[in-house]
């Protein structure tokens, strides 16, 4: 989980900005120096007009890279902040949300369902599910993303949005992968059936909190990314299903 940070890196706006204003600049002061030269000339009234049009083609030319630079910037600054504005609340009521549904200690939660079943073992005597670390590395880093948060800086808001997502992509395989681990458990018959039941108990009571969870978080994230001239990232996650 410590890679989260290293995967929502900001963008580097400020720098292709001064570069694109140094181009303009050593531009500017080439033309400039042309003129100069030119102007230092005696030259006739009717060689002044088509100049003058030559210069002013060319000031249009050397300035319009840099002015979309800017003006690109500038829309997604007033993009972002608007979309921080409609979301940043809804997105730090959902982190409270998704540390409830972290906790063993909150009830009618996937992680307090499945301290029944930690630590159970099958038939041959291997672990069906070892102490639940990752949900715990996950919880962590939310803390850290929660103290950000504080800030409510606009700026921070796309960086936030986007780890917020990584997190909750994170828990949604961790559960994926359960599922699979404990349907292929329960098909291969490893389990006693008084374990069955309880595994079987367990993981039905626990994804249906989890499915609610991850439906409504990727309802947010789409409406982010519909308003937001860059993506926060996907949302396709199936549906939990239960283990018969």
């Amino acid at each position: 989980m410590s890679s989260f940070g290293d995967q929502v890196k900001p963008q580097p706006e400020k720098a292709g900005t001064h570069h694109e204003l140094v181009k303009t600049l050593i531009s500017l002061a080439s033309l400039l120096v042309a003129v100069i030269g030119v102007a230092s000339r005696d030259l006739p009234w009717w060689a002044i007009v088509p100049l003058g049009l030559v210069i002013a083609i060319l000031l249009t030319f050397i300035s319009w890279g840099p002015a979309q630079t800017v003006s690109k910037a500038w829309r997604r600054k007033r993009s972002r902040d608007r979309v921080a504005r409609m979301y940043f609340s809804e997105l730090e009521h959902m982190l409270t949300r998704f540390l409830r549904e972290l906790s063993d200690t909150n009830t009618n939660n996937l992680a307090y369902e499945l301290r029944n079943i930690t630590g159970m073992r099958d038939k041959n005597g291997n672990v069906v599910l070892e102490p639940v670390s990752d949900l715990q590395r996950v919880s962590e880093w939310l803390h850290l993303l929660a103290n950000q948060a504080n800030h409510r800086r606009t700026s921070d808001f796309l960086d936030f949005a986007k780890a917020l997502n990584l997190a909750g992509t994170q828990y949604w395989w961790f559960c994926y992968n359960l599922q699979n681990r404990l349907q292929g458990i329960a098909a291969q018959g490893l389990l006693s059936e008084p374990d069955l039941r309880k595994v079987k108990l367990a993981w039905n009571n626990g994804r249906e909190g989890a499915n609610r969870f991850l439906v409504d978080w990727s309802e947010l994230i789409e409406r982010v990314n519909r308003e937001s001239i860059e993506s926060v990232g996907g949302i396709d996650r199936s549906t939990l299903k239960s283990i018969e």
